[in-house]
Order: C-alpha cells, then sequence, then structure tokens
C-alpha cells in the first residue's frame, strides 16, 4: 500500500486557527492522505469542508492527558461523532495506570468502546506507551483484549512521549490480529515512518505527513 494510504495529517497545537486546519484539509487532499487529524472544536467545520470526498476526519478526547473520568470523556467522543468525526483518539488514564487501578482502566476503554460502536464509528486509545513500563503494557493490553477498541495508539506526542519501534512490536504480539496499531509522536521522516509500519503499525499520525508522502512519491 502507497505510505500516503498510512497517513493521518494532523495539527493539534492548541493555538491552531481555523485557516490552518483548512489548510491541512487541503494539503491532505492534494496529496491524497489516509486522514487528518484535528482538535474536537474544529471537527464540524472539517467535516462541512471535506464534504464527502475520501478524506477520514480523526479528533482526540481527554487529549493530552487522560485523566477526566471515563464519562466525561466518552460524552466528549460522542459530540465529536455528532459534529461529522469518522474516528477519535482518546487518551487513556496514566494516572490510573500508574496506580494500578484496571478497573478504572477498564471503564475508560468499555464505555469509549460502546459510544463508538453504537453509531459503527472507530476507537482508537492513546496508551503513552514510551511512558510506560513493558508489565504496564501488557496488562493495558490485555483489557485491550476484551473491550473491543479498534486501534491502540502509541502515543499523543505532549508529553515527551515518542513513537519507539520496540513498542510498536510489543504490542503487535499481545493484542489481537483484529486490533490495529497507531503509531504517533515525533514522526518526522520517511524512514521513521517506514520503519513503524514494518513493525506493525498500521496507521501513521504525523505533522509531517505531506513530506512524508512527496519524499515517497519522489523515491518511486
Amino acid at each position: 500500500m502507497p505510505i500516503n494510504q498510512y497517513l493521518e495529517h494532523t495539527l493539534l497545537s492548541a493555538t491552531c486557527t481555523q485557516a490552518d486546519i483548512g489548510q491541512l484539509i487541503e494539503e491532505a487532499l492534494e496529496n491524497n492522505l489516509f486522514g487528518v487529524c484535528i482538535p474536537p472544536a474544529h471537527v464540524k467545520f472539517g467535516s462541512d469542508l471535506i464534504g464527502g470526498r475520501s478524506l477520514r476526519l480523526v479528533t482526540v478526547a481527554g487529549f493530552p492527558n487522560g485523566y477526566s473520568k471515563s464519562a466525561v470523556k466518552s460524552i466528549e467522543a460522542d459530540q465529536a461523532f455528532q459534529d461529522g468525526a469518522d474516528e477519535v483518539d482518546m487518551v487513556i488514564n496514566l494516572s490510573a495506570v500508574k496506580s494500578a487501578n484496571w478497573s478504572n482502566i477498564t471503564e475508560d476503554f468499555n464505555s469509549f468502546v460502546h459510544v463508538a460502536k453504537s453509531i459503527q464509528r472507530i476507537s482508537k486509545m492513546i496508551i503513552e506507551s514510551s511512558l510506560l513500563s513493558e508489565n504496564e503494557i501488557r496488562i493495558v493490553c490485555q483489557i485491550a483484549n476484551d473491550s473491543g477498541i479498534d486501534f491502540i495508539k502509541t502515543s499523543t506526542g505532549f508529553n515527551g512521549s515518542q513513537a519507539r519501534i520496540e513498542d510498536v512490536r510489543l504490542l503487535r504480539n499481545l493484542l489481537r490480529p483484529e486490533i490495529k496499531i497507531k503509531a504517533s509522536g515525533g514522526i518526522k521522516t520517511l524512514s521513521q515512518a517506514r520503519d513503524l509500519i514494518s513493525a506493525g503499525a498500521l496507521r501513521i499520525g504525523t505533522s509531517s505527513g505531506v513530506k512524508i508522502a512527496k519524499d515517497y512519491e519522489a523515491a518511486h
């Protein structure tokens, strides 16, 4: 599959403007990228701009720290879907992970999946894998496997966390085959994207989507 069909062109800056979002979407359309990932406040605008064109609209919930209550994050996700989002990337409650509060993590997954599946939308949970121990990742993956989540996403990119090849490989080994992986956080080059895809990622979240797509085109 061409690299552009792995790419979610991303802009989640706190100071991004509506004009910035419009430019991001036009860039993604011009380069035939898979999707865009934008802040929740801009989803309705983005959905109207995309119209019926084949560009997936992705947004976030509980971003970037994840420590809101599960019910609140699920309401946020539901509103995003109502506004036109195809997919939502929700941040796991990292405080609960570090506290070994696994019932809270189970609630994070189950309430989110229920909202998404009730309207046939895609759910992704961001786990900040580079901030977790291997044992924490294993337990989170066990919960994910029982939840019906569609994707596990490595990182927000906002907490000093990066997409790491070893984390993607570990996730691919621990997750059910039907649960896909999105790598995100600090991905700026075609080489990085290729390595993460080879490790098991099906999506790449990056603010360098256009550059990566153009470098791929130039190499082929």
